[in-house]
């Protein structure tokens, strides 16, 4: 509330500049409708480190005719590159305030008739010091509790936290969807996850869809590091809300390449999960697994025949009959409830997860990135 007191309105149209690399940094903004995107220029900016200059290539397009035949002919002698695009209650500019020298590091520029509340830099500052202390402490000490951090110095745990951008969610949300741009690295706070992958070539033998659940991610863990470490742009997998609710941290992918992945230790324990991911999401590992499912799925129908046929046959108007109604409904309970085969074992608890799930994908909200 004390934001929008403090905000005031200002509308851009299509192809506008909010401000340019080296401008003064003097406002806060929040994005209420449209889109804007983030534009590097390679000219005017330091050189970038060969791992940071590889991902920008990647999630960048040139701005020029050569590399975009049959668009506009760009005559600027600038190399620019688009790295982000922002949409709506998404905020931006804060690094720039934070900055030592106090100057833009990109330029921001619509893409349609777009909205924004902006902040000024003053009341930015002296809002940020009242909320910084509660909100610092509390990125810090869940931090402090994630196993692949625990060996990080303070000063490296402060700039993640700087990075964080916290995001509630409730049950069955889609965080990222299989297929789309991977653009961000996610914390799991509070609440639990699952990852969700469609095989197509196992669809023609089912004649149905065949979405597996792969994993369920738990508070203090986290998923969006396997793309980046493969180099792969679009996600490998889908991720749903599988809690009442959730709440998530979310860092941007260039940011978690250039703080997370700085560190060795932190770096070579992810690699590690790479590789266990992937051999657990193997299409072979898959098919073996949901045919322990059918497997296990008929021993289950034969064994709630076999009790209810004996319930039947032991009823009696002695009352036994009730007895054996409550047996059922253990029975129900038991066979509602058991594990089916096992793609991916526990994570930090040790606790073997349910892990095949036909889901249809399709018919779950979906929720923006």
């Amino acid at each position: 509330m004390r934001f929008l007191k403090a905000s005031k309105g200002i509308e851009l149209e299509d192809g506008d500049a909010l401000f340019h690399f080296g401008d003064r940094a003097d406002a806060f903004y929040c994005i209420m409708y449209g889109t804007m995107t983030v534009v590097m220029d390679f000219a005017h900016m330091a050189a970038p480190t060969l791992n940071e200059f590889e991902e920008i290539i990647k999630r960048a397009r040139v701005h020029s005719s050569f590399m975009n035949p049959g668009g506009k002919l760009d005559m600027s002698t600038d190399a620019t590159y688009v790295v982000r695009t922002m949409k709506p209650l998404e905020v931006f500019g804060d690094v720039g305030l934070l900055h030592e020298e106090q100057q833009r590091t990109a330029s921001v520029m619509a893409t349609e008739n777009t909205l924004l509340m902006q902040i000024d830099r003053d009341t930015f500052m002296a809002l940020r010091a009242c909320n910084l202390s509660r909100e610092l402490r509390e990125k810090m000490a869940f931090l402090a509790r994630v196993a692949c951090l625990d060996h990080w110095e303070d000063d490296a745990i402060l700039k993640l936290c700087d990075r964080m951008e916290k995001l509630q969610h409730t049950y069955n949300d889609v965080i990222v969807i299989e297929g789309e741009p991977a653009n961000n690295f996610y914390f799991v706070k509070h609440g639990d996850c699952r990852l969700i992958k469609r095989y197509t070539e196992l669809e023609r033998d089912r004649n149905q869809p065949c979405i597996v659940e792969i994993s369920s991610v738990c508070s203090q863990h986290y998923f969006g590091f396997y793309e980046v470490l493969l180099g792969v742009t679009n996600a490998v997998f889908s991720v749903l809300v599988s809690s009442p609710s959730a709440i998530l941290y979310r860092v941007d992918r260039v940011d978690f390449r250039q703080i997370v992945l700085k560190d060795v230790t932190t770096e070579q324990a992810l690699r590690l999960e790479v590789t266990s991911l992937s051999a657990r999401a193997d299409t072979a590992s898959v098919v073996r697994d949901l045919q322990k499912e059918a497997k296990w799925n008929q021993y289950k129908q034969e064994l709630w025949a076999r009790q209810r046929a004996g319930s039947n046959d032991n009823s009696s108007p002695d009352g036994r009959g009730d007895t054996d109604n409550r047996r059922d409904q253990a029975l129900v309970s038991n066979v509602q409830w058991g594990k089916t085969s096992q793609i991916m074992g526990g994570l930090r608890n040790g606790e073997d997860k349910v892990s095949v799930a036909i889901v249809d994908l399709f018919t779950n909200k979906s929720v923006d990135s």
